[in-house]
Parts: structure tokens; C-alpha cells; sequence
């Protein structure tokens, strides 16, 4: 019977794999896109500008973060941060086209809100200092990129604890504990680099003022593989997976089975299986399809 089971589902995801491949971009696409593109461009500029402006930065990004999370969640999925959406994108849980418009937005996003805090508060473009800049002079690149690194780690494992791991079923708490992560680790290690934990909201006033722009690089490097490192190690080893599978195509757990997705085919094998049904049936109408 479990077999049976299987096999009924196992046909049940190729089939939507076969109407995936098959449907063209339609009109609504191309909305659905353009509206999450916007809400990840908007959600950032308002984190920017409002974290750049708070009276208490740990607390105060950290409430940001979550109100925009809850802003943005239902229409981009509020991943506000490059990191993030490289991390999703490594592991397959979000689209890598997509993922490279997000990420484009979420840039132009921090700049602008970097741009806003500076026009609010009277700063002179290119003056080396302004909102959001952080006093690094007495901290070395390797200690900067060790707490950028290690404070993304636990954002992006937040992340995914709430949001990648249906298993949890935060639901409504996720925006809140998303912002607590990033305010725990703002507290912790803001003093040594500003706590940024995310490209846009470094390069944003970096760009912007020009303020520890040389050592962006460091900040980048750290918080992308801070973000991979744990999206890696978490979708392995905390949800049992294997971390290039999308986790939408493992059996859910609820199933009966503690081997999660041990009998579920990788994506390769629903590829493969698509074309060679799709060879069968245009070889049978007298076509032969290549574009596959």
C-alpha cells in the first residue's frame, strides 16, 4: 500500500512538472514578478531609512526588520537582504532569476534609503560619514568579516527555521522572530562593525556617504558566506535534506517517515522523466521536439 502511495504521488509531482515546463509566461507572470521585484525594492529602502534613523540601532533595526518583513511577506516573501535571497536561490528554494531581480532591487533599495536618510538629516553626499555609517577604524577586516559572518549565520538559520521549514508553522510569529534574531545580533556585535548582516544595508551609506567603502568587500564576503554556510548546514542537518533539493519535493515528514524524502525523485529525475514522455508524444504525432 505504501508503495502504491508513492507511486501515486511520485506521478502526481511529475505531472506538475510536465504543466511547469509546458506553460508559458503569462501576462499575470509578469505582474506577480513585477510586484514582488517592487516589494523587495520598496521594503528595503523604508528598513534602510528607518534603521538608519533609529534612537537605539539594535532595537530599533530589529523592529524595522520585522515590520517590513510583515510589509513585503505576501507579495516577495520579505527577504530584504542579498544574503538571504543567495542563500534561498543556493539551495533552490527560491527561482535564481528571480532571485538575481531581488537582489538588484534590494541594492538599489538600500541606496535610496540610505539617500533618504541623508537628505532628512541635512548630510553632504560623498562626506565619509552620515546615518548608518559605522566607526570601524579600530577593528581589523578579520574581525569584522568573524561577526558579520557568524551574526548572518543566525539570521539566514532564523530564516529557515521559520520560513524554509514547514514543520515549524510559525506562521504570523516568523516577521517577529526574524527581527529578534537580527536585534540579538545587532546588540552582540554592532559595536565592532555596525551590525549590518546584509549587503544593501552596508553598501546603501557606503555608496551613499562614501564611509567604509575600501572595506565593503570584507562585509559582503562575510555576510554571503555566513548566509550559504548556514543555509547549508541547517537544510542538512537540522531538516534532514539534501541542500540542492528544492525541500518542496521531500515527503512530508507527517507521512509517516523519519527519513525524509528518502523515496521522493531529485528534480533531475522528474527532468528526465518529462522528456522522455514528451519525446514519446511528439515521436508518436510524426515531431520530435529538441527544444527540450
Amino acid at each position: 500500500a505504501r508503495t502504491k502511495i508513492l507511486s501515486e504521488r511520485r506521478q502526481q509531482q511529475v505531472e506538475m512538472v510536465q504543466n511547469k515546463e509546458g506553460r508559458s509566461v503569462t501576462k499575470k507572470d509578469v505582474l506577480d514578478t513585477t510586484s514582488a521585484v517592487f516589494a523587495e525594492f520598496l521594503g528595503t529602502l523604508l528598513f534602510a531609512w528607518l534603521g538608519g534613523i533609529a534612537k537605539a540601532a539594535a532595537f530599533g533595526n530589529g523592529l524595522a526588520l520585522s515590520a517590513m518583513v510583515f510589509f513585503t511577506a505576501s507579495t516577495s516573501g520579505g527577504h530584504l537582504n542579498p544574503a538571504v535571497t543567495i542563500a534561498l536561490m543556493a539551495t533552490r528554494e527560491h527561482h535564481w532569476l528571480k532571485g538575481i531581480l531581488y537582489i538588484v532591487a534590494q541594492l538599489v533599495g538600500g541606496i535610496m534609503g540610505a539617500l533618504l536618510d541623508g537628505g532628512l538629516s541635512g548630510v553632504t553626499l560623498g562626506s565619509g560619514d552620515g546615518p548608518a555609517c559605522a566607526n570601524i577604524t579600530l577593528t581589523s577586516d578579520g574581525v569584522v568579516f568573524g561577526y558579520e559572518f557568524m551574526m548572518t549565520f543566525v539570521l539566514v538559520g532564523v530564516i529557515f527555521a521559520t520560513a524554509v521549514n514547514k514543520a515549524g508553522e510559525f506562521g504570523g510569529a516568523t516577521p517577529i522572530a526574524i527581527g529578534l534574531a537580527l536585534f540579538v545580533c545587532a546588540d552582540a556585535g554592532g559595536d565592532a562593525t555596525g551590525g549590518y548582516l546584509n549587503p544593501a544595508r552596508m553598501l546603501g551609506p557606503a555608496i551613499a556617504f562614501g564611509c567604509n567603502l575600501s572595506r565593503s568587500w570584507v562585509y559582503v564576503l562575510a555576510e554571503v558566506l555566513g548566509g550559504l554556510a548556514s543555509a547549508i548546514i541547517y537544510k542538512t542537518m537540522m531538516m534532514k535534506m539534501k541542500f540542492f533539493i528544492p525541500s518542496s519535493q521531500y515527503e512530508d515528514r507527517q507521512h509517516g517517515t523519519d527519513e525524509v524524502g528518502a523515496n521522493t525523485p531529485t528534480m533531475h529525475e522528474f527532468d528526465s522523466l518529462v522528456v522522455r514522455r514528451e519525446t514519446i508524444r511528439h515521436k508518436s504525432s510524426g515531431k520530435v521536439d529538441v527544444s527540450q
